[in-house]
């Protein structure tokens, strides 16, 4: 049948009308989104310059307060910094927010000629928020008795030690304590320095667990494989937080490691914090440094022992620090310094006939020697002002073991394997794997073990 042409142009009319109609309205409905699109993006704009008053606004400051809370594990011991700072004839490192009964003092650590401090003054600054307020301190302090361990035959100590206090003679204040500002007159000025103080919130139930172990000042230059691996066993053995006293040898290795903190599988904390002694007395030196390790950790965890890079603390019947020390002191919660007998274990012999290269020297260096340890610091349950009763382990129960040479040293060795026990637990370690593979000096070491 033959469509005529008349009417093949009526269609296309139509066409071009509904083709016209359908433009139209793509158009409108294309004007009206964009509209919407411009009004939605400006609320979200604004919701994200000034936050939501809504319920969904909540979510993200939970998210923000996980964040800041594991933040702040990372630095629980080690902040806020500090250092060796001259005042007058005398350094001063670290002060101490502490409680003695009903009485509420600034505690600092000082070291210096025998000298008295005369003619100071004392400020504690509190922070309110917004603003710091000051409150004038009543200043005094005391001599802390030097232990002669490595300058047996010296016959008069050259350099004292000194605790300094501060007491507010106000108490009202509702700020945290902030800062502490010691003031030397002499006739002409004032001299004012001022030094952060490190407030500890004690916890009976944040402490559970916790172990801790301050690391002494490195001096002979370690290697950072040992460093590695020392970290890594006393991982194993259930040691939670490292804060070590750091003099610049070792800043690359241990920036790395601070960055890996609170990672599954790494440790909750290493923290460093810079240790620049100013005298070449090391049993003053020792006892200073003991003496801050046990104020940071004060009423914060259950154990802390006080180690170089090459020591290890060895539980023999069990696999954790926390066990062979309750066990041995059943718990009463109270503080308790435990004495091991100590070895040395010989880097200079052979490597044990069963090991491989590649596992850590601790695993390699079987041969080793009874030695008298000078110098020990072991305590459960450490609380500052508080003398913990002595407890002295067997060696079949724990022992320190210290990896040096034995060159130059006559005595017979002894064969023992016992850290093969720990052997599986340090070569499936996430840090020693990562030390392992190369990796761990390198930028994106995080990828190598999916840690993201």
């Amino acid at each position: 049948m033959l469509v005529s042409f008349r009417t093949i142009f009526k269609m296309r009319k139509y066409h071009q009308l509904l083709l016209f109609i359908m433009t139209v309205v793509s158009l409108s409905t294309l004007l009206m989104y964009r509209r919407e699109y411009l009004k939605l993006r400006y609320v979200l704009e604004v919701l994200n310059y000034f936050g939501s008053p809504q319920g969904g606004g909540e979510d993200c400051l939970v998210l923000n307060d996980t964040y800041m809370e594991k933040e702040r594990n990372k630095h629980l011991f080690s902040q806020p910094q500090s250092s060796w700072i001259r005042v007058s004839q005398h350094f001063v490192f670290s002060a101490f927010w502490e409680t003695e009964g009903d009485r509420l003092h600034v505690r600092a650590l000082a070291v210096g000629p025998p000298s008295a401090f005369t003619n100071y003054e004392c400020h504690i600054w509190y922070d309110e928020g917004d603003y710091l307020s000051s409150v004038m301190g009543k200043f005094g302090y005391s001599l802390r008795n030097i232990p002669k361990f490595y300058n047996e035959t010296k016959e008069r100590q050259t350099i004292n030690i000194y605790e300094l206090f501060c007491e507010p003679v106000e108490t009202q204040s509702k700020g945290a304590p902030y800062g502490l500002v010691l003031i030397h007159k002499t006739d002409t000025t004032r001299i004012k320095t001022f030094i952060a103080i490190f407030k500890a919130e004690i916890s009976s139930q944040n402490r559970q667990g916790k172990v801790a172990v301050c690391v002494r000042a490195d001096v002979s230059g370690a290697s950072k494989s040992s460093i590695v691996e020392f970290i890594s066993y006393h991982q194993a053995v259930g040691v939670t937080d490292f804060i070590v006293y750091e003099n610049g040898l070792q800043y690359r290795i241990l920036s790395v490691l601070e960055s890996l903190t609170g990672l599954k599988g790494f440790s909750e904390s290493i923290e460093t914090l810079h240790w620049n002694f100013p005298y070449s007395d090391l049993d003053a030196e020792t006892t200073v440094l003991e003496m801050d390790c046990i104020a940071r950790t004060s009423g914060r965890v259950e154990t802390v022992a006080v180690l170089e890079w090459d020591e290890y603390l060895v539980p023999k019947l069990h696999h954790s620090i926390t066990e062979m020390l309750q066990e041995a002191s059943p718990s009463k919660r109270i503080p308790v310094q435990f004495e091991l007998e100590s070895f040395i274990c010989c880097t200079d012999l052979k490597d044990d006939k069963r090991a491989e290269k590649s596992w850590p020297v601790a695993m390699r260096k079987t041969q080793m020697m009874s030695i008298k340890v000078k110098r020990q610091l072991i305590i459960e349950y450490p609380v500052v002002g508080i003398e913990p009763s002595k407890l002295k382990l067997p060696s079949t129960t724990g022992a320190i073991l210290i990896y040096r040479p034995c060159s130059g040293i006559k005595t017979v060795t002894k064969y023992d394997p016992i850290m093969a026990r720990y052997l599986g637990s340090m070569i499936t370690s996430k840090l020693f794997k990562l030390w392992k593979s190369g990796s761990l000096l390198t930028e994106n070491h995080d990828k190598h073990l999916n840690l993201n």
